[in-house]
């Protein structure tokens, strides 16, 4: 709230200056990305007057929820294998007719940065699918990482979707 009343310039400056000091050890963690991106959602919202929702369908955004379910797979999982069946859980509830191929990403914060502002547009359904795929995936191994949690709560934020309750 506090930042609410700040001047927009001030706003735009404290961005970039969260975004200098992520990236000033030229490596970024899962608490890092979430902080950085929930800072831009929170600064430039109230400054950008959009809808929420869009009309993008899950099959149109499929290389950018490709990019998100790997993302998510990879930082909950120990290796590659456990990786891949997490990825594939998941994506059978969000594009169950054709999921693409697990791939491991080498730069998984550059390419999910990419990602998430079409997935912003995804229409409200498709939303919901997508949150309830990325539970899924964090659910698969029945263990969820700091990483999975920080990751999931940001995706909904930057989504507008309330955060799905998580039960043991």
């Amino acid at each position: 709230p506090a930042l609410r009343r700040v001047p927009v310039a001030q706003r735009k400056a404290l961005a970039a200056l969260a975004s200098e000091l992520i990236y000033a050890d030229a490596r970024i963690d899962v608490f890092e990305f979430s902080l950085a991106k929930l800072l831009e959602t929170l600064l430039t919202d109230e400054l950008e007057a959009r809808v929420p929702h869009g009309t993008v369908s899950l099959e149109a955004a499929q290389e950018e929820v490709n990019v998100l379910f790997a993302t998510l797979a990879q930082l909950g999982s120990q290796n590659e294998h456990d990786a891949r069946i997490a990825y594939e859980a998941g994506m059978t509830v969000v594009l169950p007719m054709r999921p693409p191929e697990y791939t491991p990403l080498s730069d998984w914060a550059r390419q999910l940065s990419a990602a998430l502002p079409r997935l912003e547009q995804l229409e409200p359904f498709a939303k919901k699918r997508l949150i309830d795929g990325l539970v899924k995936t964090i659910t698969t191994d029945d263990v969820m990482t700091e990483a999975e949690s920080e990751l999931l709560r940001t995706v909904c934020a930057l989504l507008h979707c309330p955060l799905p309750p998580l039960l043991t």
